[in-house]
C-alpha cells in the first residue's frame, strides 16, 4: 500500500516535472518561433501525456496486484497462525501419548512381573499337584489292597461263621450227650454201687 502511494507521488512528481519543463522551455525558446514551439510543446505534451496515462495505469495494476498480494499475505498469516495452533495442539497430543505409552509400558513390565511369579507359583503348584497325585495313587493302591484283604477276611469270616455253626451244632450235641450222661450217672454210681 505505501509503495502504491509512493508510486503514485512520484507520478504526480514526473507530471510536475513535466508542467515546469514545458513552462521552462516555453520561457527561454524565443528563437523558435511560437507556432513552431508550441506545436512541438503540444506534441511533447502529447506524448508526455500518453506516457503519464501508461504510468497511471501501470500504477493502477500494480495497486491492484499489491492488494492483492495483501490479501494473500493476510490469509497466508492467518493459515500460519491456525497451523502453529493446529501443530501446538498436536504437539500437546503426542506429548501425552508419549506418557502413555510410558505407563503402558511401565503396567507391562510389572503386569510381566507379576505373570513371572504367577507362572513360578504354577509349576510350584503343579509339582506340589504331582506329588498329591502320587500320593493319591498309592493311597488308591492301598485302599486296593486293603478292600481285596476285606474280601479275604470276609471270606475267612465266613469260614469262621460255618465252623462256629459247626461247633454250635456238636455243642448241641455235646450237651446233649452231657444231659444223657448226666442221667447215666445216677445210674453209673449204682452200677458201680452194685
Amino acid at each position: 500500500m505505501i509503495t502504491l502511494i509512493g508510486q503514485m507521488a512520484m507520478c504526480l512528481l514526473v507530471a510536475a516535472g513535466i508542467g515546469v519543463a514545458v513552462g521552462w522551455l516555453l520561457r527561454h525558446r524565443e528563437a523558435l518561433s511560437h507556432e513552431q514551439r508550441l506545436a512541438e510543446l503540444e506534441t511533447e505534451l502529447h506524448t508526455k501525456g500518453r506516457a503519464l496515462d501508461t504510468a497511471i495505469y501501470e500504477l493502477k495494476l500494480q495497486t491492484s496486484a499489491v492488494m492483492a498480494l495483501e490479501s494473500k499475505i493476510a490469509s497466508l498469516e492467518s493459515l500460519g497462525h491456525s497451523a502453529q495452533a493446529d501443530l501446538a495442539s498436536r504437539q500437546e497430543r503426542i506429548e501425552a501419548l508419549q506418557q502413555q505409552l510410558k505407563d503402558s509400558q511401565a503396567r507391562s513390565v510389572s503386569s510381566q512381573s507379576e505373570l513371572d511369579a504367577q507362572l513360578e507359583r504354577l509349576a510350584d503348584q503343579e509339582t506340589t499337584l504331582a506329588a498329591y497325585a502320587n500320593e493319591v495313587r498309592q493311597a488308591n493302591a492301598a485302599c486296593t489292597n486293603a478292600q481285596e484283604e476285606l474280601a479275604h477276611k470276609e471270606q475267612e469270616l465266613l469260614d469262621l461263621q460255618r465252623r462256629l455253626a459247626d461247633t454250635e451244632s456238636d455243642r448241641k450235641e455235646l450237651d446233649r450227650v452231657r444231659a444223657k450222661l448226666e442221667a447215666l450217672e445216677p445210674a453209673q454210681g449204682r452200677l458201680h454201687w452194685l
